[in-house]
């Protein structure tokens, strides 16, 4: 993966855990991410706090940096910056969007059905699928997942399969999950339609 010097210094202070309101402050105050980079260690430079201090010296040369992009790209970890096209917009209008996401496989995998089946099985509590749907649409997902999930994600989980399997039997369990995963698709379907 390229990054510019800017890109390397935001993965820096991301690294150590430095919050979007400290990084914008120091970034005014010495001129931009790579100011910070190198006013680092100096006398009347950056201050963080310990935990961040430690992380941050370490990582504080060109070969630290570039063996945690290269252990990032074994991992299949992408990076996301603020200022990219993909950014999601959703996400970019909070006061303190983190000026770097991490992820692993594709942006726009949340548009597709598959999230009606990955709802149908994941086990949360109830009411829980409400902040999970809130941090989804923030970070820019669309209607059709945000609508998929709302159905799946309180209904089914595999644990609870298992246990409704002993009594009912797997293809009763099987067409009850099948059902649940395609009334997930169709709310999606029908959330995009009226939206």
């Amino acid at each position: 993966m390229h990054l510019t010097e800017e890109q390397r210094c935001l993965l820096w202070l991301s690294s150590g855990k430095v919050t979007p309101p400290h990084a914008a402050m120091l970034a005014e105050a010495y001129g931009g991410p790579q100011g910070v980079w190198d006013a680092f260690g100096s006398q009347g430079g950056p201050d963080f706090p310990e935990q961040a201090r430690r992380t941050l010296t370490q990582l504080h040369s060109r070969a630290a940096m570039d063996g945690l992009v290269a252990r990032l790209e074994q991992k299949n970890v992408r990076l996301l910056f603020r200022d990219d096209e993909r950014y999601p917009g959703g996400l970019a209008k909070l006061d303190d969007a983190p000026y770097l996401l991490y992820y692993a496989g594709s942006l726009d995998c949340l548009e597709r059905p598959m999230v009606a089946l990955v709802g149908t099985l994941l086990v949360i509590p109830t009411g829980g699928e409400i902040p999970v749907l809130a941090a989804l649409l923030a970070t820019g997902a669309g209607t059709a997942a945000a609508g998929a999930l709302l159905i799946t994600l309180p209904a089914l989980s595999i644990p609870s399969m298992v246990m409704v399997a002993r009594a009912f039997g797997w293809s009763a369990t099987l067409a009850i999950a099948g059902a649940v995963a395609v009334g997930g698709v169709l709310s999606g379907v029908v959330l995009v339609l009226v939206l």
